[in-house]
């Protein structure tokens, strides 16, 4: 009985070494039992593993100095975003391995530099390697901006210190400190490759040859890339692909091995949420890159067209899809649209070219006329795209079709030298004859002037405003005259005022020994001026198109300063039209009131010639100031109470046998003297002839 007592109890004690020793290891793989023995190994450390071995020792690192840019074009970028396109450099260069490389940062480089060579912000641009040695740094990187046309480019270098050689650099330029960044980062890849040339060997057969995949990987993984699958083929990006080949390479296994373990399954997980992040990242960058271009509508299509191919296969899909869809058809009506304009544009020059043959028989005012204006419309009336001169056309027909005339009378001239009934009437119908050949003007008859002016007397109508008279005519304009006679010469004045304004348009002088030289005299005159004021009854086909052009002229002419060669009288000083006055000058000479008249009349004659320019008539003047008022007083009061913005006064002496004639000019608004000018000579024709050089000058001529 106590044998077979100590016989249980013996087996039973084998029972339990055996389970103790050797039965946890039945039915464990050899790599369960490998992973086990592991983790004993670690809950219970030795001696030997407290002591660390010799190569986990601290190694000195490998310094990287990266000194601020040296900005050249200060105008054009400021500090901050050097100092961004700087920190840019620092940050690419500390994705080089941590363990073996340190990037140093302003604040030590700072500390390193002797402040009293001037600090770090006087070595740049300096000697570099000199720099690089004082920051006890074994690489160096330096850079500049610089102005190259309108662009900013950026040259950077590398430099071995310890050697002194020039390892490296590269140059690219850009718009602006944005369109610099990019690049920047893509360059200094470039730069790092002298640094270390295996890192950068890895890093190309981890992210591919191109420079823009490379710099997204390690802003991805920030220098940690070594661990991750290969991103250059497509199928070991892909989780899925990884997954399968693990279950292909575990299916020789035991059925216990073939089940995915809780860390492996989440490892996967994680995997393939981090390459759908990278791969959103850079569908986003592309896509920006094609939102952002600034090519022709076409170009942008095409780009998009291959966005859109590029990535229809890809495991990952196009997150940018239906937005690029969108973009796509917007972009095709905006080249629809551009297609149309350019057809619209297209159309309207084959129409004004059409138009540049009908214009010349526009202008001969014939039944021609009306037959072209008739034959340009009906051309282009069932054109699609119109016609985009119909209006300008229809109305121009329409002027012809009413044939409406500017009315003129023009009156005998007054006889101050005493000629002839019929000389004087000879050089009137000259005249007359003159405006009749205008097909603008309808010339009022000698006859039809008396029977609307019964009371009408032609030796004193001068002394009644030309103006008045011209509207009891029911003239649009009126031309008056008066002929003298100075030191055995003839002297005619003639004036054109416009009656439906009050303004003196024009006054020209004419000198002649004989009536018929001063008749070949007017008739030029007569064509000049008649020329500068007709109303074409067919208009001006590009009056709009030419006031346009002279309303830009005006404004940057109001615009501009005013130069040191600029005429004294300039219509800057106005705010719109520019009024001025011309006093009768005072006589102390003691010359006749006709010889008076005329040199008064001389300088009054110029102003009409410049459009910005209105004269303020002497019928105005008595008009406008009170009866007690002497043009004696002062000149600048006066000019105010005309309303006048420049006003002219003069004064002739004799001194000896010279006749002199002094002329002032006065801002009214300041009551300055812009100008003062001294004409002399012996007698008052040699006067006249100077104060037109004088009033030229004056007016700006």
């Amino acid at each position: 009985m106590f044998v077979n007592l100590n016989l249980k109890i013996s087996v039973y004690l084998c029972i339990l070494i055996f389970t103790f020793t050797g039965c946890g290891t039945l039915g464990k793989s050899d790599n369960q039992i490998q992973k086990d023995s592991i983790l004993q190994n670690k809950k219970t450390p030795t001696t030997e593993s407290l002591t660390p071995p010799p190569s986990s020792q601290k190694k000195e690192l490998i310094r990287i100095a990266v000194l601020p840019l040296n900005n050249k074009w200060k105008q054009k970028i400021s500090v901050d975003e050097v100092n961004v396109l700087t920190d840019a450099i620092k940050i690419m260069m500390s994705y080089l391995p941590k363990s073996e490389y340190l990037v140093m940062t302003k604040e030590s480089m700072q500390v390193l530099i002797d402040p009293s060579k001037g600090g770090l912000q006087d070595c740049i641009g300096k000697c570099e390697v000199e720099t690089g040695r004082l920051l006890n740094a074994s690489w160096i990187v330096t850079g500049e901006l610089v102005r190259f046309g309108d662009q900013l480019r950026v040259m950077l270098k590398i430099h071995n210190t310890k050697s002194g050689q020039f390892a490296g650099g590269d140059s690219f330029q850009g718009k602006d400190a944005t369109a610099l960044l990019s690049p920047l980062k893509q360059k200094t890849i470039k730069l790092m490759k002298a640094i270390s040339p295996e890192f950068i060997r890895q890093l190309n057969n981890q992210a591919g040859p191109r420079l823009s995949d490379q710099v997204a990987l390690l802003e991805e993984t920030e220098g940690e890339f070594l661990d991750q699958p290969p991103r250059r083929a497509l199928t070991s990006s892909n989780p899925l692909f990884a997954e399968r080949r693990l279950k292909i390479k575990s299916s020789s296994k035991s059925k216990s091995a073939q089940k995915l373990s809780f860390d492996e399954q989440i490892a996967i997980m994680k995997q393939k949420t981090v390459e759908k992040e990278a791969h959103k990242r850079r569908v986003d960058q592309r896509w920006h890159s094609i939102r952002n271009s600034r090519g022709s509508s076409k170009e942008r299509l095409q780009s998009l067209n291959l966005f859109l191919k590029e990535y229809q296969r890809h495991p990952l899909g196009n997150p940018r899809e239906e937005e690029a869809l969108q973009f796509g058809k917007n972009l095709e009506d905006l080249i629809q649209k551009e297609q149309k304009d350019l057809l619209k544009k297209k159309h309207e020059r084959q129409v004004r070219l059409k138009w540049d043959q009908v214009k010349p028989l526009v202008r001969s005012g014939d039944e021609s006329a009306k037959e072209a204006l008739t034959l340009f419309l009906s051309e282009y009336e069932d054109h699609p795209l119109g016609n985009p001169l119909k209006a300008e056309a229809k109305k121009l027909l329409d002027q012809i079709n009413s044939r409406n005339r500017k009315r003129i009378a023009v009156l005998q001239f007054k006889n101050s030298a005493k000629l002839s009934s019929f000389e004087i009437a000879f050089l009137t119908d000259t005249v007359r004859g003159v405006a009749s050949k205008f097909s603008g003007f309808k010339v009022m008859t000698k006859e039809n002037i008396t029977i609307m002016l019964p009371e009408y007397d032609e030796a004193d109508y001068m002394a009644e405003s030309e103006v008045k008279t011209g509207r009891q005519l029911g003239a649009h304009f009126i031309v008056t005259g008066e002929v003298g006679r100075i030191n055995g010469q003839l002297l005619l004045s003639i004036r054109l005022f416009n009656t439906d304004e009050g303004d003196l348009l024009s006054q020209e002088m004419m000198y002649g020994s004989s009536v018929r030289e001063m008749q070949n005299q007017l008739k030029k005159t007569s064509n000049e001026l008649f020329g500068r004021f007709a109303d074409h009854p067919f208009g001006n086909p590009l009056k709009d198109e030419a006031e346009k052009v002279l309303n830009q002229i005006n404004s940057r002419d109001q615009k501009s300063t005013i130069k040191e060669n600029t005429p004294i009288l300039d219509r800057r000083l106005c705010k719109t039209i520019c009024r001025i006055a011309v006093l009768d000058f005072k006589n102390s000479a003691n010359l006749g009131h006709f010889e008076m008249t005329v040199l008064t009349d001389g300088l009054r004659g110029t102003a009409p010639k410049l459009s910005w320019l209105r004269l303020i008539t002497k019928e105005n003047m008595v008009y406008l100031l009170p009866p007690e008022h002497t043009f004696d007083e002062d000149e600048v009061r006066t000019g105010k109470m005309l309303g006048a913005d420049f006003i002219i006064t003069g004064e002739v002496g004799r001194i000896e046998d010279q006749f002199m004639l002094s002329i002032r000019l006065f801002n009214t608004e300041n009551g300055s003297l812009l100008a003062q000018e001294v004409v002399s000579g012996s007698s008052v024709q040699q006067i006249l002839g100077q104060l037109k050089e004088v009033t030229n000058k004056l007016m700006g001529l």
